[in-house]
């Protein structure tokens, strides 16, 4: 060994201390179990000309005292002591006292190999090197001390000298694990690098990694394992769940450092924002439901600038990871739920994306207001509007709903506009049919209004017949058919249902409450839940407090649902008003997923709540059991059509998931845990659930009992249970 090796720094008595070639920095906050073997596996370093920088931020275990025994027995160690702030404060304390050449860092609950320092310090002055790294163990001490090599630098080179910002970019993607490293002190000093600041312990390492990789001119790898890192620590930062921003908090600190250094941003930035996706994809991931909105609202508001400014680079991103990048810049909503781990975490979204009144309507007082939810149509929105600008009543208004399309569809809209006073023109980020129908009703001035979705049409004298016919009768809301159009034969031969799906061939009396319209359709089969075969007066809706129930897919079961059954006038007329297109990729045809399953069930707790709401009225809560059990065969029938459904089960909540498996296995459902069980079953949504599973059970047993008992005995017992379910 080297006489510079060799050589053991001594204090002088009354001077200086000579500076050591090496620093060891570790931060200390009551890891009293760990310290001393920490300590010790860095005083029997072969690598004796080392400082060893203690920085305790105020332990209260133990560990300062077993740090001061080190002390008294090894001069160099020496302890620094810390307000209690962050590990980025005491990381910065270090290196303001530190006097090595080079930077070694320790955690202070892991420990080291013996040769760790004096083989990557001989490696470091051989090459030259800014940095030296090695790869480490992941070790702890369960069931005894275990020690599991884990290769960082894998996809990496060893042995071979480059600069990470020009050469070799693969080590900025691997785990940061500053402390399997050593870092030339006049590198950090002259570059400005210090910690973040940020409160805590959680991931201010990425940043000094970061940035480390973009300064360095020569970086070695060495192909050692010389790390042991614990990870059974309760108290480290890998098990904190409520840090929600902390990972970001550095990419904002790291991007900071490349505007005080623009002679590495232009090198390595479009580089970065991939990296910081993947980052903050990492991050997003490992969250609770709870938190997961939050987190990817920021993804989105910074990606969406980088989209808008031309700073993404498809070439730094996989085919896969640029369409998801695409789709957090450009419809977040979209992207949450196809990753979000229980979809009904989120938030309400129409408060959160406000939307934009771009164009008003210059008429005054329109009669009727057709309003148009629009994603991606641009084949067909001219034609749509086309039958609504064409009407032979001329006081209509289109209020217009642009849902984020990413096609030509706005170019269209802008167009018609100018073209036509009658067209308000409203832009809101994509949220769905549900948020844009809703933003309609807030505009809409019709005395009427009507829904149409944006590749359907009306025929051109509806309005004018609806008006008049509400108008005649002061109807609340007024129904009326429709037919459909197939694109394609094939589509013909595989949706059949949709040829008369839209037709009511009954004698319906001038008016009717809704109630009893909504019987008499029942008994028929023809009841319809398309609130595009409705004219509904404003003034009902908003009375009634009406509107669409946002985040969910058929979401029109609900509305028709809590439109029909509070009206006092209603009618149908059988005109057929409104002309459907059956095409492919259309809501009718689109393949079934978690929102399929997820609307469904939304509708059926809704529904049950309105219905409890009402005075109890035996016909009707037999007739919305019938309705609810047909919910629920579209869900079964839609969960078989699902492609992967444990991935789409695992959207639901554990209570959502206790009502599925009712709906889709009856007895069969798989059984869950006894306590969790009991707990779900406690909860009010579970008692909402109970009910729409009950009465269509009931139903089939007062039939069995018809058959044994006969009709007095039915029908007495049929009233004493639903009695006694509903406390009445």
């Amino acid at each position: 060994m080297s006489d510079e090796l060799q050589r053991v720094s001594k204090t002088e008595q009354g001077g200086e201390t000579s500076a050591p070639v090496l620093s060891v920095i570790m931060p200390s906050l009551n890891v009293g179990a760990y310290i001393e073997e920490c300590v010790e596996s860095v005083c029997r370093q072969t690598l004796q000309d080392i400082e060893i920088l203690c920085v305790d931020a105020g332990s209260t275990d133990g560990t300062l005292e077993k740090i001061q025994a080190f002390a008294q027995k090894d001069p160099r160690v020496r302890i620094i002591h810390s307000d209690k702030k962050s590990y980025g404060y005491q990381m910065n304390l270090g290196l303001d006292a530190a006097r090595g050449a080079y930077i070694g860092i320790v955690e202070t609950d892991d420990w080291i190999e013996p040769d760790m320092f004096e083989s990557m310090y001989r490696a470091a002055k051989e090459h030259n090197a800014d940095v030296v790294k090695c790869n480490y163990y992941w070790y702890t001490t369960q069931q005894g001390k275990q020690s599991k090599p884990f290769e960082n630098l894998a996809k990496c080179t060893y042995g071979k000298v480059f600069c990470p910002r020009t050469d070799d970019r693969t080590i900025f993607t691997t785990t940061p694990a500053i402390w399997s490293g050593i870092y030339a002190k006049d590198m950090l000093t002259q570059q400005g690098i210090r910690f973040h600041e940020t409160p805590g312990a959680s991931f201010q390492d990425t940043s000094f990694h970061f940035m480390v990789c973009t300064v360095s001119q020569r970086c070695l790898l060495l192909d050692r394992y010389l790390h042991h890192y614990r990870k059974d620590n309760a108290g480290s930062s890998v098990h904190s769940k409520g840090k929600v921003f902390c990972v970001s908090d550095e990419m904002h600190y790291y991007e900071r450092f490349l505007e005080e250094h623009p002679q590495y941003k232009e090198d390595i930035y479009s580089f970065y924002l991939a990296l910081k996706y993947e980052k903050y994809r990492w991050n997003y991931s490992r969250l609770m439901p709870e938190n997961q909105w939050e987190f990817m609202y920021l993804m989105h508001t910074e990606f969406e600038a980088a989209w808008k400014a031309g700073l993404l680079d498809r070439n730094q991103f996989s085919a896969e990871t640029w369409e998801q990048v695409s789709t957090l810049a450009t419809t977040p909503v979209r992207y949450y739920r196809n990753t979000c781990k229980v979809y009904s975490a989120r938030p309400e979204f129409h408060q959160i994306f406000q939307d934009e009144l771009l164009v008003e309507s210059q008429i005054k007082h329109p009669k009727v207001s057709v309003i148009v939810p629009i994603y991606n149509t641009e084949d067909y929105i001219g034609e749509t509007l086309d039958s609504v600008l064409n009407q032979t009543f001329p006081e209509v208004e289109v209020v217009c709903v642009n849902d984020g399309s990413t096609d030509g569809t706005m170019d269209i809209l802008t167009a018609y506009a100018k073209r036509d006073p009658r067209i308000t023109l409203i832009s809101q980020a994509n949220q769905g049919q549900s948020t844009a129908r809703n933003a309609a009703l807030r505009h809409a001035k019709g005395e009427y209004v009507m829904f149409l979705d944006s590749d359907d049409m009306l025929d051109l004298s509806g309005a004018e017949v609806l008006y008049h016919r509400a108008q005649r009768d002061g109807l609340d809301v007024l129904y009326y058919d429709g037919r459909s159009i197939y694109e394609t034969e094939t589509l013909k031969k595989n949706h059949p249902f949709y040829e008369t799906a839209y037709e009511y061939d009954a004698d319906v009396p001038d008016v009717l409450t809704g109630r009893d319209l909504f019987l008499m359709m029942r008994r028929d089969r023809k009841y319809r839940v398309s609130p595009c075969l409705g004219l509904y007066r404003r003034e009902y809706l908003m009375e009634h407090q009406v509107t669409f129930k946002e985040g969910i897919v058929h979401e029109d079961n609900l509305f028709s649902m809590v439109t029909i059954l509070p009206a006092q006038r209603v009618s149908h007329v059988r005109d057929q008003i409104l002309i459907r297109r059956v095409r492919e990729g259309s809501t009718m045809t689109v393949q079934k997923n978690f929102m399929h399953l997820y609307g469904y069930l939304v509708c059926l707790q809704e529904i049950t709540r309105f219905i409890q709401a009402q005075p109890y009225d035996e016909e009707l809560y037999t007739a919305v059991s019938e309705e609810l059990d047909n919910i629920m065969r579209c869900m079964r029938g839609d969960f078989a059509k699902i492609a992967d459904t444990q991935a789409c089960i695992k959207k639901f909540s554990a209570v959502e998931r206790l009502m599925l498996d009712s709906i889709l296995y009856g007895k069969n459902a798989p059984k869950q845990v006894d306590g969790e069980a009991a707990l779900i079953r406690a909860s009010m949504t579970y008692r909402i659930g109970s009910f729409f599973t009950f009465i269509p059970r009931k139903i089939r047993g007062g039939i069995r009992c018809f058959q044994e008992h006969g009709m007095d005995y039915t029908v007495r017992r049929f009233k004493e249970k639903i009695a006694h379910k509903f406390g009445r």
